[in-house]
């Protein structure tokens, strides 16, 4: 294994469900890992206590602006977990919580007990935002990988290029943050590696979302006169597969449409590249949290981990099996930007 895919997956210990957790735009970072910050390389960052997670460029070859990025993983609990202080975001009828549902039974979107993800960008210096934003899910942990040296720009960013067939994006708008569109990658560009696969971008939902409350993603943004001064990305994974995966969820609604193609469900390492600030892609790392130890348990209702959600999690963990692609495999050759498919308002 390369020493960027080593620093790529020295993820962050899973936040214990009775820690404190920043939810609030990222005013703060309790119970959050930095990843990262966007203005170096791996190899540049080696030697920092800030890990360098570059990706690329996605347009010109000067970064514009500078953010750090930040990750957490926890199971939902409904009486901790809730944004506090002033957010701009979150979808539309969530409520005061954050993370309100109209969903019911298995298709209810961050139900206590579900795995989530957290993602969180804070500028650091540069230009404000000014394009919407997009995350790369790699559902197999071993597509995205930083650069070198920013110098270097031979990072792997690029859903068009190094997605896995299942893989998936989301965007939100950069002014309200709220989602906007959910996409699937239905060819298969990594290609064992390659980089050189076709792609197939397929829109699984977009602008006018009839899931509203019940959609499987969040996002909260810390605002100062008006513009953006950091966010957080909540993901909830159990209910993305449920709700955007195969055969069952919202996408048997729709399945005869063409432009349908489920999502993978997650294994237990997934990599990012996220657009997370002006035109520079970064590309990191992340351990969801583990099957609920006897500490999450004492912490969440045995009653609502039950058997059948535990059993539930392991296949969903257990997917990959043998023969899945290995985190060794994002080795080099890497990926140079596409700029026509993959610029910042994209969703490659």
């Amino acid at each position: 294994m390369s020493l960027g895919v080593a620093a790529l997956l020295a993820c962050p210990r899973p936040v214990a469900v009775a820690e404190t957790l920043s939810i609030n735009g990222g005013a703060t970072w309790d119970g959050w890992t930095l990843r990262g910050i966007s203005n170096r390389g791996y190899q540049e960052g080696s030697q920092s206590p800030v890990p360098g997670i570059f990706g690329r460029f996605t347009s010109g070859t000067t970064a514009t602006a500078v953010y750090e990025v930040y990750a957490t993983s926890f199971l939902f609990n409904s009486a901790v977990n809730m944004k506090t202080g002033t957010t701009t975001g979150s979808q539309t009828l969530s409520g005061s919580t954050g993370f309100g549902s109209s969903g019911t039974g298995a298709f209810k979107a961050f139900a206590d007990g579900n795995e989530i993800l957290g993602v969180g960008v804070k500028y650091v210096s540069g230009a404000p935002l000014s394009t919407d934003r997009t995350v790369r899910f790699d559902t197999f942990g071993d597509s995205y990988v930083a650069a070198t040296t920013v110098a270097a720009n031979n990072g792997r960013a690029s859903f068009s290029q190094w997605a896995h067939r299942g893989d998936y994006t989301i965007q939100f708008d950069y002014l309200n943050f709220n989602v906007e569109s959910v996409n699937s990658q239905a060819g298969n560009p990594y290609n064992n590696g390659a980089g050189n696969g076709a792609s197939d971008i397929r829109t699984l939902q977009g602008s006018n979302f009839s899931l509203s409350s019940n959609l499987p993603f969040r996002v909260f943004a810390n605002t100062s006169s008006g513009t953006a001064t950091s966010y957080q990305v909540f993901v909830d994974l159990d209910a993305t597969y449920q709700l955007f995966g195969s055969p069952n969820g919202y996408g048997a609604t729709i399945g005869a449409s063409p432009n349908w193609y489920p999502v993978n469900a997650a294994g237990d390492n997934l990599t990012f590249s996220l657009n997370g600030w002006s035109n520079v892609d970064t590309a990191f790392g992340v351990a969801v949290v583990p099957e609920p130890s006897l500490h999450a348990l004492a912490a969440v209702s045995l009653a609502v981990l039950g058997a059948g959600r535990l059993i539930v999690r392991r296949k969903r963990h257990s997917r990959r099996g043998a023969g899945s692609p290995s985190a060794a495999a994002a080795d080099l050759p890497q990926a140079a930007a596409d700029p026509a498919v993959d610029g910042p308002a994209g969703t490659a």
